[in-house]
């Protein structure tokens, strides 16, 4: 298991952060993502109220874990 640096904490934080709502998303810069680890940080730093379409990049990514997919589907109180 890879441990999340804090330079990609950085790089997350920086590129994800709350307010920042759907239209203003960059698929390039998800996609620089390489790391199971990576996703389950930013699902778990993700606030919900700016909508759902980088949970959506994140559980349809093929490094997604079981356990983020479980996260995110959890969290979504269905």
């Amino acid at each position: 298991m890879a441990k999340l640096t804090e330079e990609k904490k950085l790089f997350i934080d920086d590129n994800f952060y709350e307010g920042l709502d759907d239209n203003e998303l960059d698929r390039t810069k998800f996609e620089m993502l390489t790391e199971p680890e990576e996703l389950h940080y930013l699902a778990d730093k993700h606030n919900w109220d700016n909508g759902v379409k980088v949970l959506q990049w994140i559980v349809e990514s093929n490094i997604c874990s079981e356990a983020t997919a479980l996260q995110i589907f959890w969290l979504a109180q269905p």
